[in-house]
């Protein structure tokens, strides 16, 4: 009986702390994109920070994309994806309910874009640079295209839109492409949300 409950019961007593909690802003996904976009407002490392892990988040729970996300269930989201990894060939790790089986698979399917976006400093430093690039829009008849290849979770493609609405671009598209079509569609999923 005690292997049902292996893989929630371990990060139910252990937090691992993903951001310092004065860092955190208790807003939504949405509401953090709909600050940075405004080019009036500086983009500090806290809106960025805020911005990667409400993305990790609402990209396991699209959902929630509107709604704001305590700090303690982004937390424990960052620490089951992070047993997930040490035990990704551990079959026993996965026995439990039907909500930690669907969370296993789905991140069997989603491993490696979750494994870059749970690089929360790494994706910090590069959505920073894409945001923070200025771009004359009249250089390019005020139409922004931007292209990821292998975009897996699809937090660049949200980059570059808020780096073309930062730049006052009036058209913006943005184009994906992955092999993954898990990733593919959940990224879609989510650009459609936000």
């Amino acid at each position: 009986m005690c292997i049902q409950y292996v893989f929630f019961t371990f990060w139910e007593n252990a937090r691992m702390q993903v951001v310092s909690p004065s860092l955190y802003e208790n807003c939504s996904l949405k509401d953090t994109v709909e600050t940075l976009k405004d080019s009036n407002m500086t983009v500090t490392d806290a809106a960025l920070i805020n911005l990667v892990i409400k993305y990790f988040f609402a990209y396991v729970y699209p959902e929630t994309v509107d709604q704001t996300a305590k700090l303690h269930d982004i937390e424990q989201l960052f620490g089951q994806v992070l047993y997930f990894f040490r035990h990704t060939n551990d079959p026993v790790a996965v026995a439990g309910s039907d909500a930690d089986a669907r969370l296993w698979h789905f991140m069997t399917n989603h491993a490696y874009g979750l494994s870059m976006l749970g690089d929360v400093a790494a994706t910090v430093e590069i959505v920073k640079d894409i945001i923070n690039r200025s771009i004359d829009p009249a250089a390019f008849d005020y139409c922004y295209t931007g292209l990821d290849l292998g975009t897996g979770t699809g937090i660049l493609l949200l980059a570059q839109y808020i780096q073309a609405l930062r730049n006052d671009f009036r058209s913006v598209r943005n184009i994906g492409r992955d092999i993954n079509p898990y990733s593919v569609s959940r990224a879609a999923d989510l650009a459609t949300s936000l």
